[in-house]
C-alpha cells in the first residue's frame, strides 16, 4: 500500500487554520477528511470503520469544541481501537497535555505555533511507520 492509499482524520476547529489545512495539503501524498469538533472526530471515525476504510492516522488538536480531542481520542480506545496512530497538537503547556494523553497510545504531542513543514514532517513519520519526535515550544 503506497502512501497515497493512506487515510488520516484531522481535528482543527479554527476555521483559519482548517483552510490553511485544506490549501497546504493540496495534492498531499494521503486522503484526508478534516473534522470541526471533538465529536465530529469520534463519528468520522464511527463511520470510516463501518464502511471498511479506516484511518491511518488521526492528527487531532487537544482544545475542540463539544468535545476534547483527548477526549475524542478516549472513547476511540475505549471501543477497542488501540492500533490508530495518533498524534495531538496543542497551545496548552506541556506537563498538562502530558498527563492528558499519558495512556492514550500516542506517537507525540505537538505544541503550538507548528509550521505546515513541520506538522508534514510528523504526519509523513507516522504513516511511514519511523519513529515521530516531539516538537516542544
Amino acid at each position: 500500500m503506497g502512501r497515497n492509499d493512506k487515510r488520516i482524520l484531522i481535528a482543527e476547529d479554527n476555521p483559519e487554520l482548517a483552510g490553511l489545512i485544506r490549501i497546504a495539503f493540496l495534492g498531499a501524498p494521503f486522503r484526508y477528511d478534516l473534522a470541526n469538533t471533538g465529536q465530529e472526530v469520534t463519528a468520522l471515525h464511527h463511520l470510516a470503520v463501518e464502511h471498511g476504510d479506516p484511518y491511518d492516522l488521526l492528527v487531532l488538536d487537544v482544545a475542540m469544541p463539544m468535545k476534547l480531542g483527548t477526549t475524542a481520542l478516549r472513547e476511540i480506545r475505549a471501543e477497542g481501537d488501540m492500533q490508530t496512530p495518533a498524534i495531538v497538537f496543542t497551545g496548552l503547556p506541556p506537563d498538562q497535555t502530558e498527563a492528558e494523553v499519558k495512556d492514550l497510545n500516542v506517537l507525540c504531542v505537538l505544541y503550538k505555533p507548528l509550521g505546515y513543514d513541520e506538522l508534514m514532517r510528523h504526519i509523513l513519520q507516522a504513516l511511514e511507520g519511523d519513529r515521530v519526535e516531539a516538537h516542544q515550544a
